[in-house]
């Protein structure tokens, strides 16, 4: 159990009933103002963003595709699929401005939807309170906060759990995480269903 910070300074006894507890609050509570996450860019990038789209906002993005492998049958599918699938897309970028150095990592699905997204802003001359400002000015109230260091907004639903992070160190570093916690999961069960689809028409094939 940890001891956090409300808004209006208040401490907050965070425990797995409380937890659970915010979460039903944040879907079922009429008239809460939460932001829109998709509405969110890092980087000029939303949520949901096409791999072509991200190597145009980061030419710099180096990408790798990671196979797909079944909790069951590993790779043995590939004989009756043709192909290795894809499970997901990893990228990472670099970027140096005179002391400040920016780091990007991108995670897309295996057809290629961004699905997060970090930055981490490493700067001497990093100042929190401005970058905290900033974001509050263009995204309104979080939903979590623990200042000087976290603020984090969220948007949950039954079938989806979204958030968009800020930590803050100051005159060390900064980090940025916008995500789309359920997107991956969505995105494999229906690769999995692809494949058995797949596996099945194979067989009868083969079968007559």
């Amino acid at each position: 159990m940890s001891n956090d910070r409300s808004l209006s300074g208040q401490p907050i006894l965070w425990g797995p009933l409380s937890v659970a507890a915010l979460a039903l609050f944040l879907i079922f509570t009429p008239g809460w103002a939460m932001t829109d996450i998709r509405s969110i860019s890092l980087q000029g990038l939303k949520l949901g963003a096409s791999q072509s789209e991200v190597q145009s906002a980061l030419p710099r993005m180096f990408f790798q595709n990671v196979p797909y492998e079944d909790p069951s049958v590993g790779l043995s599918y590939v004989p009756f699929y043709g192909k290795e699938a894809i499970a997901q897309i990893t990228g990472s970028s670099q970027m140096v401005d005179g002391d400040r150095v920016t780091n990007v990592a991108t995670n897309l699905t295996g057809d290629g939807q961004l699905y997060r997204i970090e930055v981490q802003e490493v700067d001497p001359n990093l100042t929190c309170a401005s970058i905290f400002q900033d974001n509050l000015d263009l995204h309104g109230e979080p939903q979590l906060s623990q200042e000087p260091y976290l603020l984090e907004w969220l948007q949950r639903d039954f079938d989806f759990d979204q958030n968009y992070k800020v930590e803050c160190f100051d005159g060390r570093r900064a980090i940025f995480i916008l995500e789309d916690r359920r997107a991956l999961e969505r995105y494999l069960a229906k690769l999995r269903k692809e494949l058995n689809t797949s596996i099945d028409q194979t067989l009868t094939r083969g079968g007559r």
